[in-house]
């Protein structure tokens, strides 16, 4: 099992980078080239996201990611107690997708989102 975690600057949010980096890494990391790699198969990719961040939530929704429950009360985040919620994919999702990212387009969708958000900034700062 892999666990995956992101953040997002401010900045850049909104821009699809969580959702790409999301899903091109859990792709990858069922493909053969991860298995040679990690000198393991795996069999599900899961993220824990904190209870009422909705827009982490719909980026593992949108990376193929499926709701499978909640712990309530687990953590505590700036003095608040909060609720964690899981988010799975596993194997059969994805080959039932019948897709799979070999490394080197995985690096270039990221280097891609990230490049043309610091464009972006770049420019509007001029």
């Amino acid at each position: 099992m892999m666990t995956v975690g992101y953040w997002v600057g401010s900045a850049y949010r909104g821009l699809g980078i969580g959702g790409s980096a999301a899903r091109a890494l859990s792709r990858w990391a069922f493909s053969a080239e991860a298995e040679k790699k990690l000198g393991a198969r795996l069999l599900r990719v899961e993220a824990w996201v904190f209870g009422g961040n909705t827009a982490s939530e719909g980026v593992l929704r949108k990376a193929g990611f499926v709701w499978e429950g909640a712990r309530r009360a687990a953590v505590v985040k700036d003095g608040v107690v909060l609720d964690e919620v899981l988010y799975g994919l596993t194997r059969s999702d994805v080959e039932a997708e019948g897709t799979e990212v070999k490394e080197e387009k995985m690096e270039k969708i990221l280097t891609t989102k990230s490049v043309s958000c610091l464009n972006d900034t770049q420019q509007s700062q001029v």
